[in-house]
């Protein structure tokens, strides 16, 4: 640790990443996934689309209030589910994506993010005179 490591202030963030009930954490900004976060009727379009695994916080301010709506959203999440939050979206922000091993972040991380990829090219391709049956992108 140097000094100028000793004036630095921590995210705003960390209360968030530390209600997580695992070891390991991801939080990233993919195009892919910011694309659902950032636009109109994000919300019902990502339990539409990712259903009830994956908690939904709405936009709000940075720091200590974001972390207590998680908290508490994430405490109801695991009173109704019989689990932990695993995948978070923020809107307008990002993602969350928490595990106890790197691999398991991954696959979770991974499924999320290839789904919205195929997501988005059936939409884009099924509203021009694509007759593909999606066959480009299932295998």
């Amino acid at each position: 640790v140097t000094d100028e490591d000793k004036t630095k202030r921590p995210s705003v963030e960390a209360l968030l990443h530390n209600l997580f009930a695992y070891t390991y954490v991801l939080h990233v900004h993919p195009t892919i996934i910011n694309g659902l976060t950032c636009g109109k009727g994000a919300k019902v379009l990502c339990e539409e689309l990712l259903g009830k695994d994956v908690l939904w916080i709405d936009i709000c301010k940075p720091g200590y209030t974001l972390a207590r709506i998680c908290f508490e959203k994430m405490n109801a999440y695991k009173e109704e589910t019989g689990k932990d939050v695993q995948v978070l979206l923020l809107q307008n922000h990002g993602i969350f994506v928490a595990a106890d091993t790197v691999e398991e972040i991954g696959a979770l991380f991974d499924g999320v993010s290839s789904y919205m990829q195929f997501i988005y090219v059936r939409t884009a391709c099924c509203q021009s005179t694509c007759q593909c049956s999606l066959k480009h992108i299932a295998g």
